[in-house]
């Protein structure tokens, strides 16, 4: 069995991990539906009421044929990262500008556009 949409929502994890703010990081979806399970599983510290977890889940897998060489295959993974976070009277803008912070984390750097005036 290939682990390869594995490795590449854990490297999704690890990166998700890494932005200031985010609490614990699932990668898959196997979590428990009762709801008391389900409240302890996503905190990330038990000791607290506060919930602050993420889960990455692959959603989709395309492979497409690469024309040259022939019999050469790519596959393009689609993933859906998900946040929950506690009911508190912030949560709903801590969370949104969590969600910025993620986003502009997950954003490759652009290159800047130079004016014309500036090419010589």
């Amino acid at each position: 069995m290939s682990d390869d949409w594995f490795i590449l929502a854990s490297a999704l994890g690890k990166m998700l991990a890494e932005v200031d703010g985010v609490g614990v990081v699932y990668v898959r979806e196997d979590y428990p539906l009762v709801e008391d399970e389900l409240n302890a599983f996503l905190k990330e510290n038990p000791d607290t009421e506060d919930i602050n977890a993420w889960v990455v889940t692959r959603v989709q897998v395309n492979q497409n044929k690469i024309l040259l060489p022939p019999s050469k295959f790519y596959r393009v993974h689609g993933f859906t990262i998900r946040g929950y976070q506690s009911v508190a009277s912030d949560s709903y803008l801590r969370f949104n500008s969590l969600v910025d912070v993620v986003l502009t984390a997950f954003t490759p750097p652009r290159l800047s556009v130079v004016s014309p005036e500036r090419v010589r």
